[in-house]
């Protein structure tokens, strides 16, 4: 009798272990086979590189782009599995869209360090410059040498110098124009373009006080913040996160002024400035510094050029 009363409670436990088990699998297998969202032209997940390196190998690959508009980047993870080292790459190439759309001049160099593999994934648009053959002759004269003696950072510096006098030596569009990150010129067109909401928003704020009062400010913020940013979706301009993120930060200074401070000084009004500043330097491992150039994929694509190698 009392064996029969242990029986559901242990194969209940047995049931709950194998799930757990189950989930825990999948989760890893998840986080392996992800591709990560790369916010520095150099990402190493692995603490090889000392900050000073990340540094020098950041501000080359920085300097290339401006020249040439072509993006060199560079991944140093542990290990791929349970992908190969061409499919892995090829995912994070895509997944990043390193490279401009239209001319896909971008290279992914990938490093697998517990698997002793790297690869040089090279996009559609240089593949004349840098064929197969010419990325597996710079993984065999320049890098592997450096790697077997467990020179990572020499190995590195080597390859991406001989990737960017190919590049150089490549005739490609000129690099845009625009200004980069979110300038000062940037955010008062937002707000120009913003600006005939003006009478809209007097006539909400009129309604939120009268159902809020002055005393929710935190309350009155994101009303103000949320009627901006579902405004600014609505009329479509061009980079919404940025134009939500300023419409945002408009609203809710336009709600957070108390009721009465309109009316008095005789009408005399006062602009609110509101400054946005982002910093786009992100990294894992031993990359955490604010001081190199972010990056962001241009929307460029592959189809599987390049070479691996191991050492």
């Amino acid at each position: 009798m009392r064996l029969s009363q242990t029986n559901p409670t242990l194969t209940r436990q047995w049931i709950q272990t194998v799930s757990l088990i189950v989930m825990l699998s999948i989760s890893l297998f998840s986080y392996a086979t992800e591709p990560p969202q790369l916010k520095r032209h150099i990402t190493d997940q692995t603490n090889t590189l000392t900050k000073a390196q990340i540094e020098q190998l950041d501000q080359q690959l920085v300097a290339l782009e401006k020249r040439k508009g072509a993006q060199l980047v560079v991944l140093i993870v542990p290990t791929t599995a349970p992908q190969t080292i061409e499919s892995y790459s090829f995912s994070v190439a895509e997944a990043n869209k390193i490279g401009r759309k239209e001319t896909n001049d971008g290279v992914l160099l990938l490093i697998a360090k517990d698997d002793r593999r790297y690869r040089i994934e090279v996009g559609y648009g240089l593949e004349g410059a840098i064929p197969d053959a010419t990325s597996a002759r710079i993984q065999r004269e320049y890098m592997s040498p450096h790697f077997k003696q467990g020179d990572f950072f020499g190995g590195i510096h080597a390859g991406v110098d001989a990737l960017i006098q190919l590049i150089d030596g490549e005739a490609l569009p000129p690099p845009s124009t625009k200004s980069e990150g979110y300038s000062l010129g940037k955010i008062f067109l937002v707000i120009l373009l913003l600006s005939p909401l003006l009478l809209v928003a007097i006539i909400l704020r009129r309604i939120v006080f009268a159902f809020i009062g002055d005393r929710g400010l935190v309350a009155r913020m994101f009303v103000g913040a949320m009627i901006m940013v579902l405004f600014s979706f609505f009329i479509g301009l061009e980079d919404q996160a940025y134009t939500a993120l300023i419409s945002a930060a408009m609203g809710a200074a336009f709600l957070a002024i108390p009721e009465g401070w309109f009316n008095s000084g005789g009408g005399s009004s006062h602009g609110s400035y509101s400054s946005g500043r982002s910093s786009s330097s992100g990294s894992s491992g031993s990359s955490s510094s604010n001081s190199g150039g972010g990056f962001s994929g241009g929307g460029g694509s592959f189809g599987g050029g390049g070479s691996s190698s191991s050492w």
